[in-house]
């Protein structure tokens, strides 16, 4: 860690004691009580919101100060780290590519083998009622050798997981479908941008009245 983010760390006290004294102050327990009944009171109201924001935004400002470098070092170190195991999560993806596709056609040629045994075995059973029948001594009959099973047998542990894929999204019940809050908050900026129509398919756009502080 640099020296540089070691001093910041260390002034970390004295932040999360302005937190506290703002958590302990008056000014919560007079917002707390304050009542907004009449012009007076809504005027005091306004200004008790008025200073906690402004105490909300100096303790936020101090703790951008604070939590920046460390989350610039941190992102670094993500970052050289994904990179330097990229070639190795690459690898194992391909091996283990390889090794279920060798597990596969493992299973492949045993279901093979399995569906030859029987055909073969319904066939030789049929060639001995046929020689029965007439009369024939089935112990004279040439047994018909069984075929071959793979000699390899593969050492993989699977299991078997439910997953999805989306074929069709039009038919997708609406719970499973989620509104991404700021791709539409995005979008409604946008069409404010460009004067309208303000229109999103299945969204009802409106605008809502909040306090400002």
């Amino acid at each position: 860690m640099s020296k540089e983010i070691q001093l910041v760390v260390n002034r970390k006290p004295i932040d999360i004691a302005i937190v506290q004294r703002i958590e302990a102050g008056d000014l919560v327990k007079q917002g707390n009580a304050q009542m907004v009944s009449s012009i007076a009171e809504q005027d005091a109201a306004n200004i008790i919101l008025i200073k906690s924001n402004q105490g909300i935004k100096a303790v936020e400002f101090r703790r951008k100060q604070i939590v920046t470098p460390l989350n610039d070092e941190v992102k670094n170190i993500n970052n050289t780290i994904k990179e330097g195991l990229r070639s190795v999560r690459e690898m194992i993806d391909g091996l283990k590519q390889r090794t279920l596709d060798f597990h596969a056609e493992l299973q492949r040629k045993e279901r093979e083998a399995e569906e030859a045994a029987r055909v073969e075995a319904a066939r030789r059973q049929k060639i001995l009622d046929s020689h029965k029948e007439r009369g024939h001594k089935t112990t004279e009959i040439t047994p018909v050798p069984e075929p071959e099973k793979p000699t390899q047998r593969s050492t993989v542990r699977t299991r078997k997981i439910w997953t999805y894929i989306t074929e069709d999204l039009s038919k997708v019940p609406v719970e499973f479908i989620l509104v991404d809050p700021v791709a539409v908050r995005k979008e409604i900026q946008d069409q404010v941008k460009a004067g309208g129509p303000m229109e999103i398919p299945g969204l009802k756009i409106f605008q809502k009245e909040v306090g400002i502080f």
